[in-house]
């Protein structure tokens, strides 16, 4: 996450999830907050807010979100102060690997020692929480980067991953979609990957979220929890939002 996204049509999509699905859940949004980069146009899909058919998924979610966007003021504090949820904790420590190396094994220390005092302090943030949401800019860990490369904040690895399952009975991924294979194919692999690390405790579910640039949303939940968490899933695909996300795949 970066602070230049905020309103953007991603927050959009998935706090128009979390505030359908679990709207009297203790809610934890850790966001996976990384310094804002320059090199792209990320951020700049803002136009859905010129569009009515967007704005009855969730008119309070989209006017709060309208007037963040035409103040200006896009930041993840801002998003905090929209009062979005009924009971919500925030976790927005920044997750950087400025000032340290790969080339040292000094460097490599240090930037293990960042990841694991970040950890830390977001698995203390959630600890009491009913759902956490994890928001990357990227998503699930991928073979390419490993965890102390420059990218590697962008993404969540499965020894975390496992942390904040462990301590929480519902958790929510964010994962963008690539260009290798079809969407289908995409969140079909990632979820295979999730059920063979979790399939004893928890079942996988995944959502479409299909505008502008595709995302998923993996949602890990504990066995006792899944039914629930499925007719929960199952009622949001049949809302107004259902122009917005693909039914529910992949359930294990």
């Amino acid at each position: 996450m970066q602070n230049r996204y905020a309103g953007d049509i991603g927050d959009f999509g998935k706090f128009g999830l979390l505030r359908a699905i679990f709207p009297d859940s203790r809610l934890g949004i850790i966001w996976y907050l990384v310094p804002d980069e320059s090199h792209n146009k990320d951020g700049r899909h803002i136009d859905y807010l010129k569009k009515t058919e967007f704005r009855i998924c969730d008119p309070e979610l989209f006017n709060k979100l309208n007037d963040l966007v035409q103040s200006g003021r896009r930041s993840v504090e801002c998003l905090q102060q929209l009062k979005l949820f009924y009971n919500v904790v925030f976790f927005s420590n920044i997750l950087s690997y400025e000032g340290t190396s790969t080339n040292s094994e000094e460097g490599r220390q240090q930037r293990s020692l960042i990841r694991q005092k970040w950890l830390n302090a977001a698995l203390k943030a959630g600890l009491k929480c009913e759902v956490l949401f994890l928001d990357l800019d990227n998503g699930l860990e991928t073979k390419s980067v490993t965890k102390y490369s420059k990218s590697a904040v962008k993404y969540v690895f499965l020894d975390e991953l496992k942390e904040f399952a462990y301590i929480c009975p519902c958790v929510v991924v964010y994962h963008h979609l690539g260009r290798q294979g079809t969407h289908t194919e995409q969140i079909r692999s990632r979820n295979q990957w999730l059920c063979s690390h979790f399939n004893e405790t928890h079942s996988v579910f995944a959502l479409r979220f299909k505008c502008y640039s595709p995302r998923a949303y993996f949602f890990l939940a504990r066995k006792d929890k899944a039914d629930d968490i499925k007719q929960r899933l199952e009622m949001f695909i049949d809302s107004n939002w259902n122009k917005c996300f693909d039914s529910i795949v992949y359930r294990h």
